[in-house]
């Protein structure tokens, strides 16, 4: 990124300094791949990139240095643009069953796929919540946002999942199969393997229903005292666990109930899903077998 000419010396070293600070952010807090979304000229149109790293330093280059030179120079909140520009929304959801299933990574580079395929309108009414219900412009969803042809790639997502989710500024949970609170513990959400860490790592979740409609009106659905109340109905999880946001402080006993009759698809991911959970890290072997992932995951947490 140029510095704009006529900013003088100070100005320029201070912007320098943001802008490492943004790089830094970038390459090793935020996900690999993020989608970028905006509307199109004041319409309702929106228009959805997906991104790697090195373009979403430069979009975010752009956005924070058009700020910086709108603000005065004695302005405290310079020195937090790296934060706002980062922000992004993360997806929880389980994967449509029937076929044609989700966009994946290689259909979204192929643009192999028509605007009324169900994954597509998925990662659109995502997006849209992102923007209109949260302000947010970046996001983030397994199926579009992972190289799965790529083992390294998908080594350092499955690691480091429980920290993006951790880190998103919001959880936009889609619970496909619940039309109201009253519903929502039945909700096969609930008994899946990976959906764990994405309900318990967020510090604000919001849960949408089947039809992309906000199931509450509190800012964060962890705090709702009727969403709570599903929670432990689906899931034994008590409003203090939910909560808490050290994961140390829960029993290993007591973690490992939550999981016990979760659900996966890939063995393996019976232990791959609970890395985060349990705070530790391993190499990804798809074709190990469960047994031997699970095993595995038992050394390292002992």
């Amino acid at each position: 990124m140029v510095i704009p000419r006529h900013i003088n010396d100070e100005r320029s070293i201070e912007l320098q300094s943001i802008l490492s600070n943004l790089h830094e952010r970038v390459f090793n807090r935020l996900p690999i791949r993020l989608l970028y979304f905006k509307k199109q000229d004041d319409t309702n149109i929106l228009k959805i990139s997906l991104l790697d790293r090195s373009e979403i330093y430069s979009t975010l280059t752009e956005e924070l240095t058009r700020e910086y030179m709108c603000m005065p120079w004695d302005d405290p909140r310079r020195f937090q643009l790296k934060d706002s520009v980062t922000k992004y929304a993360i997806l929880s959801h389980t994967w449509l069953r029937s076929e044609p299933s989700e966009i994946t990574y290689d259909l979204w580079r192929k643009r192999d796929f028509d605007l009324l395929h169900p994954g597509y309108r998925k990662l659109v009414q995502f997006s849209r919540a992102a923007l209109e219900n949260h302000e947010l412009s970046l996001g983030w969803m397994d199926t579009v946002c992972i190289d799965k042809s790529s083992s390294s790639e998908l080594d350092e997502s499955i690691r480091s999942m429980y920290k993006w989710y951790e880190n998103s500024s919001v959880c936009i949970t889609y619970l496909a199969e619940s039309s109201s609170v009253a519903d929502m513990a039945n909700d096969t959400w609930f008994t899946r393997g990976w959906t764990l860490q994405e309900l318990l790592a967020p510090y604000t979740l919001k849960f949408y229903d089947c039809n992309w409609n906000q199931l509450t009106s509190s800012s964060n659905d962890k705090r709702h005292e009727g969403v709570q109340d599903q929670i432990k109905l689906a899931t034994s999880i008590t409003e203090d666990e939910l909560t808490e946001n050290y994961m140390f402080r829960h029993p290993i006993s007591r973690r490992m109930q939550w999981a016990a009759k979760r659900r996966v698809t890939r063995g393996e991911d019976t232990a791959y899903s609970l890395m985060g959970i349990f705070e530790i890290s391993m190499s990804i072997a798809y074709g190990e077998g469960e047994c031997n992932a699970f095993a595995r995951l038992l050394k390292e947490i002992i």
